[in-house]
């Protein structure tokens, strides 16, 4: 046996709130996924040489995006606006694990975001 747990997971929750307001049809929406912390194991090798597995553990996090829309012209366009990535989440810290060897035991970041950004979006209704 290697020491290592024989099944990992890591949950994913995702959700959307919609406000729509009823005489403009100006329309709300809040969207977030949650990401439970990540882990994985790789070969490594401890002081001794000898072969180990290592286990390296990337922290959760959370990305939100916010949108604004609303029907224009008798509802044949819609425009919409909005932020991805709301919280400006870019990196999450990630630990290394192990024995004590070479590679083991390092602390760094991971990429899982670009940052912030903005949009405007139109959509045509063409009624085939």
């Amino acid at each position: 046996s290697l020491g290592v747990d024989p099944f990992t997971y890591a949950v994913e929750l995702n959700g959307e709130i919609t406000y729509t307001v009823p005489r403009s049809l100006l329309r709300f929406s809040l969207f977030w996924r949650n990401n439970d912390r990540l882990i994985t194991y790789f070969p490594d090798t401890n002081e001794d040489g000898e072969s180990i597995v290592g286990q390296r553990i990337q922290d959760g996090f959370m990305l939100t995006d916010l949108t604004v829309g609303m029907p224009i012209w008798e509802n044949r366009f819609r425009i919409t606006t909005g932020v991805r990535n709301l919280l400006d989440v870019q990196t999450v810290t990630v630990s290394g694990g192990g024995n004590g060897g070479a590679h083991s035991g390092s602390t760094g970041t991971a990429a899982v975001g670009l940052g912030r950004s903005f949009f405007v979006r139109l959509q045509v209704d063409i009624n085939w």
